[in-house]
């Protein structure tokens, strides 16, 4: 009689692997694509943190200019007139 039954043993790149060891892999590559996905999350929201800083910096930045081209103006009136 003939055994129909499938082997739980399979072959990658010439090794064998038993069912038991693929799904260890898949376990590991589930957890490190999770990992990963969280990272990317992490760096998504320091990224916008920094934009937003970024932008704060300049608008900061845009006042003090308008602040020193004011008193530079005032000072140009006040030795002309």
């Amino acid at each position: 009689m003939r055994n129909t039954r499938q082997s739980s043993t399979t072959h990658v790149g010439g090794e064998s692997l038993t069912l038991q060891q693929v799904m260890e892999m898949m376990q590991g590559l589930q957890e490190a694509m999770a990992a990963s996905k969280a990272k990317q999350e992490r760096i998504q929201l320091d990224l916008a943190a920094s934009q937003a800083r970024n932008e704060e910096l300049h608008r900061t930045n845009e006042e003090f200019c308008y602040l020193g081209s004011q008193a530079t103006k005032e000072r140009g009136e006040m030795k002309g007139g």
